[in-house]
């Protein structure tokens, strides 16, 4: 062999050495993050559900009467408006 064949045949050999390096580096890399991704997925602590919620109690009184509730909001308005508009 000739001497710049011999450098030659060594440069490959470190550069197949350095690409090698490079992927170990990779894998090891992607495992670790694999790893790591399946141990807190496996760790998941998930609080039961609250209890479920009481009924609703039964129909307050101003469901029977909510035309009678609208007939006085509608006089206090008009009350309120007109007194409001005196007074400036």
């Amino acid at each position: 062999m000739s001497y710049p064949l011999l450098r030659y045949a060594k440069s490959l050999r470190l550069l197949h050495v350095f690409v090698m390096k490079a992927q170990l580096k990779t894998i090891l890399i992607s495992s670790i993050f694999m790893l790591f991704s399946i141990v807190s997925y496996a760790q998941d602590n998930i609080d039961p559900p609250p209890p479920p919620a009481p009924p609703p109690g039964p129909g307050l009184p101003i469901d029977q009467n909510i035309l009678w509730l609208l007939i006085v909001g509608l006089i206090f308005g008009a009350y309120s408006i007109c007194f409001s508009s005196k007074n400036k």
